[in-house]
């Protein structure tokens, strides 16, 4: 299944939400009414959530939320605050809101450049930090080229970032 409902609106007179419901989707984010007693299993799963509002106490299966995909992104999991110190124990006693962290790990390439060594950078970056992009250390090179910084995609056509530019996850 590869759904592609970006968003859903969940009536009032839904009780339950059954497995795999709004499933392979690409949500990011929806509102669950206090109408909705129970979540089943895997009803949202590989979606791209980034939060959840719950509008009132509700009964959920562990694995309703889990694998949410993002392209280039990992999930790490839920947690109750957007600073993400508080993890989310599947349990919605009264309204809340759930929030999903995700990480990045940076990887440079030297598009088939003539010389020089590509950068690396073996961290991994959470949601909400900042990361300086790599200058080109290496000493990069490509015949009849000039070295001006990444790009997300290796024809260009992706974003442009110069180096040591500053990008928010």
């Amino acid at each position: 299944m590869n759904n592609m409902l970006t968003s859903v609106t969940i009536p009032n007179s839904v009780t339950r939400l059954e497995p795999v419901v709004f499933g392979f989707n690409r949500l990011t984010s929806v509102t669950i009414p206090n109408s909705v007693t129970s979540i089943r299993d895997a009803a949202f799963v590989q979606n791209q959530l980034s939060q959840v509002e719950f509008e009132g106490a509700v009964s959920i299966f562990p694995s309703a939320f889990v694998e949410q995909v993002k392209n280039g992104r990992f999930f790490d999991g839920w947690f109750t605050d957007q600073s993400y110190t508080n993890s989310w124990a599947n349990v919605v006693p009264s309204p809340m809101t759930i929030y999903a962290q995700w990480s990045v790990q940076i990887s440079y390439d030297g598009n088939a450049a003539t010389s020089g060594q590509v950068p690396t950078d073996n961290q991994t970056y959470n949601s909400g930090e900042s990361i300086t992009l790599a200058s080109n250390t290496g000493n990069l090179e490509k015949t009849g080229y000039t070295f001006i910084g990444w790009n997300t995609k290796q024809d260009g056509s992706g974003d442009s970032y110069l180096q040591l530019s500053l990008i928010h996850i």
